[in-house]
């Protein structure tokens, strides 16, 4: 005997929107966790005392219990109260934003340096743009910087709004010096309204400013846009200071002959890559920068 209809979709309502909660605060759970090295590998990258880089490729502050309040020690005087973590908007607005975004940049320099290593391993020792940034609405809750490579390439990229959140030129993505920059201000310039709006936009092409109506369509594009930006890249190493540097050039033999120069293995600084890591450079699942090259981008010396 079959129960009501009505009845069969208001449970179903109910589990979605539990599902959504669960969702929304998966980061929060994650930064609450007392031990971060009990984390599952596919979750944890790595973490300090302050803050845990997880997968995919973000940057979140450490959560814990005191005096039954839940706060996080980025602070060095008083604790910062979790109601200033929700979102870059409301660290912004509390007297803890400048500590606390630093010390998300200094975790973030680490991933970066993990990205820099995969490019130069899985890709001849090249290595591109990467990006970090903040989602001026994020979808999820507690704070979190996102680390990207510049391809926007993946499988996961789930829709349109998806992609324009991430796109380096929408406004909806806010760059690490950019939200730095509001420091000051302690606000953003605009409210959620406006940049919420900006991800109504059309699929436009970050590479050339060419427009889309599809998804699909876009990601073919987005695919030959990278291999042909890959071809112009030198081979880079990594020099004793960390910094790319280009691969020698091929030298002539007594002979006349040419041979190429041996390529140094990885420093030994370079973070290991986690096997449960391994999958394409810009995988990002939500709506998952800045260094010598500009304002918005970290971009690898002499690789061009």
């Amino acid at each position: 005997m079959c129960g009501k209809p009505g009845a069969t979709v208001e449970r179903v309502k109910r589990e979605a929107a539990r599902e959504a909660r669960h969702w929304t605060s998966a980061l929060t759970s994650y930064a609450k966790a007392v031990n971060p090295a009990n984390l599952p590998p596919f979750v944890l990258l790595d973490h300090d005392d302050k803050t845990l880089n997880i997968m995919p490729w973000c940057c979140i502050p450490q959560l814990s219990t005191s005096n039954g309040r839940l706060s996080s020690g980025l602070s060095s005087g008083n604790e910062v109260p979790v109601g200033a973590l929700q979102s870059l908007r409301t660290l912004l607005a509390s007297p803890y934003a400048a500590e606390v975004i630093q010390a998300l940049r200094k975790a973030s320099d680490r991933v970066v340096e993990l990205l820099r290593e995969r490019m130069r391993r899985d890709h001849g020792g090249k290595q591109w743009t990467i990006h970090r940034g903040f989602h001026a609405v994020p979808s999820m809750d507690t704070v979190h910087l996102h680390v990207i490579s510049s391809d926007l390439v993946s499988d996961r990229l789930k829709n349109k709004k998806h992609y324009l959140s991430f796109h380096p030129d929408n406004g909806f993505w806010l760059s690490l010096r950019e939200a730095e920059s509001y420091i000051p201000s302690k606000k953003l310039p605009h409210p959620d309204k406006h940049y919420e709006s900006l991800l109504k936009g059309p699929l436009v092409s970050h590479y050339d400013g060419s427009t889309f109506r599809y998804l699909s369509e876009l990601k073919v594009h987005l695919v030959e846009q990278w291999r042909q930006d890959l071809k112009t890249r030198r081979p880079v190493t990594a020099t004793a200071s960390g910094q790319a540097a280009a691969t020698a050039p091929s030298t002539a033999t007594a002979t006349g002959q040419k041979r190429k120069a041996a390529s140094p293995p990885p420093p030994a600084s370079a973070p290991a890559v986690p096997p449960a890591a391994k999958m394409k450079l810009a995988e990002i699942v939500n709506p998952v920068e800045d260094g010598s090259g500009s304002e918005t981008e970290i971009e690898p010396e002499a690789t061009k």
